[in-house]
């Protein structure tokens, strides 16, 4: 959409201009997500991609679905607007107005694989990662279960099933939302991996760097990093990370040469100081060149 869209990016910046303070996981929501693939739409693209990922909010992309036309209404009739806190008063669904996806090829690209609702669903397991308590957890989960109940069929599936399926709790729902605008659901990973011809520049590669925020034992569930060493094999493959969470065999398990930790190399936090973790990405390139000098006694190309 780059210099199709300059309305687009300017309402952008001014809206991450406004994004101070801190983690707000009951008002939080996707309908800029929503507003930007009316954007691409907008612009002529008959295939977009949907990568979900990172986000802040668990409103099971509702947001998404009212910024592309979907009105969500209370039980006096009254427009509802979107957000975890407000997902258990909407009463009724009125998708008329949608902006219709039909021609429009909609790839949903994820590496998470859980369900919607429950124990491992997008509340329980994503929620106090973005800053949600015990209690607002459970107001959260029962919010998705109100918005499944209520979100019309869609053809060939029901919402029930589509919030059963891998991936409906990726972006805190938003996998769901997609699955219901008859998305097709791939590996992010892989799919990115190929976009970018991954594999043809592997070719020439003797050692692979790769990096996560915080790598974790969910890291083995096919997120990047994983996939990236999986698919580097023979060669030996280092990750430089903000933070590990990795136990026991889980080095071994994803096939990590050596994982060096950013928050292990200084006692400030490197969340907000750019600067500190450029000094320290930098030192841990340093300490994988001794490394690759000690075991072969040559460095990389």
């Amino acid at each position: 959409m780059s210099g199709s869209c300059p309305g687009l990016r300017s309402t952008l910046k001014a809206r991450v201009a406004a994004l101070t303070g801190g983690l707000a996981p009951m008002t939080s929501s996707t309908y800029g997500f929503g507003e930007a693939v009316l954007a691409a739409v907008a612009v002529g693209c008959t295939r977009v991609v949907l990568a979900l990922g990172g986000s802040a909010s668990t409103d099971g992309g509702a947001g998404m679905l009212a910024g592309m036309g979907v009105q969500f209404l209370d039980q006096h009739g009254a427009e509802v607007t979107p957000s975890g806190a407000t997902l258990h008063r909407i009463a009724r669904v009125d998708a008329t107005r949608l902006r219709d996806p039909t021609g429009i090829e909609l790839i949903v690209a994820g590496d998470v694989t859980n369900p919607l609702l429950g124990p491992d669903g997008a509340a329980a397991v994503f929620g106090p990662q973005k800053g949600a308590d015990p209690d607002q957890v459970i107001t959260l989960d029962h919010g998705l279960e109100g918005l499944v109940g209520i979100l019309p069929d869609r053809p060939g599936h029901t919402s029930r099933s589509l919030a059963t399926e891998p991936g409906a709790g990726a972006a805190g729902g938003l996998g769901f939302a997609c699955r219901w605008l008859a998305g097709t659901r791939v590996a992010g990973a892989e799919f990115f991996l190929d976009l970018l011809g991954f594999d043809e520049a592997l070719a020439d590669c003797d050692v692979v760097i790769t990096g996560e925020g915080s790598i974790d034992g969910q890291t083995l569930k096919g997120k990047l990093p994983a996939v990236v060493a999986h698919r580097s094999q023979p060669r030996p493959v280092h990750a430089v990370v903000g933070v590990s969470f990795l136990e026991g065999s889980d080095q071994d398990d994803l096939g990590l040469s050596s994982v060096h930790s950013l928050s292990e190399m200084t006692d400030q936090d490197t969340r907000t100081r750019p600067d500190l973790s450029l000094i320290l990405a930098a030192l841990a390139g340093s300490r994988i060149g001794r490394q690759l000098h000690a075991s072969s006694g040559t460095t990389s190309r």
